[in-house]
């Protein structure tokens, strides 16, 4: 009997590690951009970002996908977005319409740095 009691203990060990496993693989992550556009470049990043945008709101897992002005800031903006997993973030990243939104930034110098970019997820509080 105690070896039978050993192998059930190993077995719920491992089915709580898959199920924390799985739960942590599918949480939400949320990520803020902010773009710092070179001035009188502004309205050639809203006509390059706008089709990203659009795309990106259709892709499987994108909660949300919105675009904010600062009001401090002339001239900054910050992406809000929200994931339903990393996996769905991570497909989103190497998509066609980031990449030629991307391409599309140099190609124009519309920004005076890369977008800076955190990825993160809700705390339990």
């Amino acid at each position: 009997t105690g070896k039978y009691l050993i192998q059930i203990l190993i077995l719920l060990s491992t089915n709580s590690y898959l199920v924390e496993t799985h739960r942590t693989m599918t949480t939400h992550v949320s990520v803020i951009a902010k773009f710092n556009i070179k001035s009188g470049k502004e309205d050639t990043f809203l006509k390059t970002i706008t089709p990203m945008v659009v795309q990106t709101r259709k892709e499987e897992g994108c909660v949300f996908y919105n675009l904010h002005k600062d009001i401090n800031h002339t001239n900054v903006y910050w992406m809000l977005e929200e994931w339903t997993s990393e996996q769905n973030l991570k497909k989103h990243s190497v998509s066609s319409h980031v990449k030629e939104a991307n391409q599309q930034f140099v190609e124009n110098d519309l920004l005076h740095t890369k977008p800076e970019v955190s990825v993160m997820r809700k705390s339990n509080l």
